[in-house]
């Protein structure tokens, strides 16, 4: 569950920085800003934007792979409870005179 506050966190995050930005673009950008400053602005977006994306990304891998190991002890109980049944239905069988 803490993956996905995380998650959520990461969500939120980004809300505020794109939300920062088109206060910028629209309250701070002189007119007379050049297209080498808008390019600047540009590129800080994406950087920030690829970090998010990259934490985002190791939060989900993080989670997949925890996902799988839980798959996987499901797998081992169902196994053994599998078995476990077997041979108390073994047991039971052998118990009655008639059938062993």
């Amino acid at each position: 569950m803490k993956l996905l506050a995380d998650i959520a966190t990461l969500r939120h995050e980004r809300d505020h920085l794109e939300a920062s930005v088109r206060r910028q673009i629209v309250e701070d950008l002189p007119s007379g800003t050049t297209a080498a400053e808008l390019r600047g602005l540009e590129h800080k977006l994406e950087c920030a934007l690829g970090k998010v994306r990259e934490t985002k990304d190791k939060l989900m891998e993080e989670q997949l792979d925890e996902s799988h190991h839980r798959v996987h002890i499901l797998e081992e109980q169902n196994s053994f409870l599998g078995h476990m049944i077997l041979k108390v239905l073994k047991h039971n069988l052998c118990t009655q005179p008639t059938k062993c």
